[in-house]
This record gives structure tokens, C-alpha cells and sequence, in this order.
């Protein structure tokens, strides 16, 4: 199910500002907030799922989610994924957004600082693009740390290998 990643690799261009499964990715503003109560939610799962095999792997299957507002249903449905996030005082959506909102601005900078144009887009992802400038000393701990997270590493194939290497 790998959810938590799966709005990653949606927000790095799959997601279509303009499609209504993108659940309002494109008017989505990022905040502190939501970034720090997304962090802690995503810490309480991967803890979760490693008191409890099912929830682990629960979440490490693909379930075939291919668009955010997808990805959110999924989650609201999800009892673990839904008990981590209220404890963290967040909802399923802003989790999501916030992840995609995030690695939107991640690749908008990237993408700035090899061409050295300025991006264009929806004013929200031009201000989350700044936001995450301005909170770039903030965000990258908190990046470090859910990198850690056995719930967002991606799957691996039968060999071991990991199926992006192909």
C-alpha cells in the first residue's frame, strides 16, 4: 500500500494541477505546522508497524492508488494510518497534501537551480516554493529523519532489488 511515499512520487509530476484527484494539491498552502504533525504522524505509523507485522505489511503492499485524492480515501479508511495521524492532531488530507506540497517545492527548487529560471504556477506553489526556501534549515532535519522511516522506503522486488533500479 505504500501510501506515505506514494505522494511523492505523485507530486513529482503525475498529479495534474488542474484534476480533481489532485484534491486541491494546487491551491494547498504548506505550513510548520502541518509539516511537524505530518512528521510525528508518519513517526507514530512506522512505530506502529513495527509493534504490528500486518500494518507493516499492510503498507508496504501497491495497492494500486494513483492519484491523491485516492491516496487520502485510502487512508481515511486505514485504522493505523488514521490513528497515527489524529494523534498527531492532523488530518488524512493535509498529511498527504503536505507531503505532496513539500516534494512539489523540493523539485520546483531543484528545478530553479539547474536551470535558473523562476518556476511558474498556481500562486499557492510559487509560496510553497518560497516557504520551503525560507524553512529549508527546518525542513531538511525533518526530511533526515523520515527517511529513516521503514514506512517510506520504497519495496522491494522478490531478488531483494529494488524495482525503481530496473
Amino acid at each position: 500500500m505504500r501510501l506515505l511515499a506514494l505522494a511523492l512520487i505523485l507530486a513529482s509530476g503525475t498529479a495534474v494541477a488542474a484534476d480533481p484527484a489532485d484534491a486541491g494539491l494546487e491551491n494547498y498552502p504548506l505550513t510548520m505546522a502541518n509539516v511537524r504533525k505530518m512528521a510525528a504522524a508518519y513517526e507514530a505509523l512506522d512505530a506502529a508497524a513495527k509493534k504490528n507485522p500486518a500494518i507493516a505489511e499492510r503498507l508496504a503492499q501497491d495497492d494500486g492508488t494513483t492519484n491523491l485524492a485516492q491516496l487520502i480515501a485510502k487512508c481515511e479508511g486505514d485504522p493505523a494510518i488514521k490513528a497515527a495521524l489524529a494523534s498527531a492532531g492532523i488530518s488524512a488530507r493535509d498529511a498527504v497534501l503536505t507531503q505532496a506540497a513539500l516534494a512539489t517545492a523540493a523539485g520546483a527548487l531543484y528545478l530553479q537551480q539547474q536551470t535558473g529560471e523562476s518556476p511558474a504556477g498556481p500562486p499557492a506553489a510559487i509560496a510553497n516554493l518560497a516557504f520551503y526556501q525560507q524553512h529549508l534549515a527546518e525542513l531538511e532535519p525533518i526530511g533526515q529523519r523520515l527517511q529513516k522511516l521503514d514506512i517510506l522506503q520504497p519495496a522491494e522486488d522478490e531478488e531483494g532489488e529494488d524495482p525503481a533500479d530496473d
